[in-house]
């Protein structure tokens, strides 16, 4: 009995959101969008797992060892020659990476250049 009066007033007309409901689902445009998105959400939420699978491995940080007194059977000179030495290292590191910062600005100056040219910047 009381389904009966669920289910009449479902098919009757004068049920504002319902009716408009219905007539929402049985609209053909409407059909093609929810199929678009059926369609599409899944696939954005595979993808996300996708780009989540291939993870960056971890690499553990460098660490630089600095020694402050000496060993048995090591000086004050031997001590200075190895950091000095790792210093010069150091050096040598840091003068390649600004000299490829350098190359990378130069780069991306010529595509900023080649963009303005076509008036898209």
């Amino acid at each position: 009995m009381i389904f009966s009066r669920i289910k009449k007033r479902i098919d009757d007309d004068s049920v504002g959101p319902l009716s408009d409901l219905r007539a929402f689902f049985t609209n053909t445009q409407h059909r093609w969008g929810f199929i678009a998105l059926a369609i599409f959400i899944p696939l954005c939420i595979g993808g996300v797992f996708m780009m989540e699978r291939h993870k960056i491995p971890y690499r553990p940080p460098e660490l630089t060892y600095i020694r402050m007194e000496a060993g048995p059977g090591e000086d004050d000179r031997k001590i200075r020659e190895f950091h000095d030495a790792r210093g010069a290292e150091l050096i040598a590191l840091q003068a390649k990476a600004k000299k490829q910062q350098e190359n990378n600005k130069a780069a991306a100056k010529r595509i900023d250049d080649a963009l303005k040219s076509w008036h898209l910047k």
